[in-house]
């Protein structure tokens, strides 16, 4: 954690770090996506199949990769309450 101008810049540090790979996401640069995975991530997701379990930045990835390949555009959708 560091301060910078007397404000703390540790949730910067780890939006800077969602940025990146939200941003591999959007680009499908699934090599920088690797890049700020930690060498023992794990992702759990629960897919249509069942439980499924994904190991290292690569087993991570390749996952993303499969889910979001082929998507030509990606749109934000906003949620209506009520």
């Amino acid at each position: 954690m560091s301060i910078v101008k007397g404000k703390d810049t540790a949730a910067a540090a780890r939006w800077s770090v969602g940025g990146v790979f939200l941003e591999g996401l959007a680009n499908r640069d699934y090599a920088s996506m690797a890049t700020i995975l930690a060498p023992n991530v794990r992702l759990r997701a629960l897919l249509p199949p069942g439980p499924q379990e994904f190991e290292g930045p690569d087993d991570v990835t390749g996952a993303f990769r499969s889910w979001f390949g082929d998507v030509e555009e990606f749109r934000a959708h906003r949620c209506r309450r009520g």
